[in-house]
């Protein structure tokens, strides 16, 4: 039977030691990579520099996947709306991603949780190493 997860690449923007990625590539046939953007009204979006480093970041990811034969797909958040209709129209069952201790962060997994159960998908969080 074939599983597709979604890979929700948050603050881990790497392949190597990434155990999100390697989780979902355990338990799934397909993963679809994705990054979803800050929701553009939050007051506490990122200044200039911050984005630029990110925009170059996500290019250097997207070349990754592409060395790998797939692609880093890029959703307008919020990620609780963004997520369950993007993973739903992959058939996906499966998201995974790292944790972000922050209070956005988690408050923004719990929001992503709770949209999730409700389309009848897992969501897996990782612990992971970050700088």
């Amino acid at each position: 039977m074939s599983r597709t997860a979604v890979a929700w690449f948050r603050r881990d923007l790497r392949l190597a030691d990434n155990p999100a990625l390697t989780n979902a590539v355990e338990h799934a046939n397909v993963v679809v990579p994705v990054y979803v953007a800050d929701d553009p009204a939050d007051p506490f979006a990122p200044g200039a520099a911050s984005r630029a480093w990110l925009g170059r970041s996500l290019l250097a990811l997207g070349a990754s996947l592409a060395a790998h034969g797939s692609g880093l797909s890029r959703l307008a958040g919020p990620a609780a709306g963004a997520l369950p209709a993007f993973a739903a129209a992959h058939g996906a069952t499966l998201v995974t991603c790292t944790r972000d201790w922050s209070p956005a962060g988690l408050a923004e997994e719990a929001a992503v949780r709770e949209t999730l159960a409700a389309a009848g998908i897992e969501l897996f969080v990782a612990e992971s190493q970050l700088l």
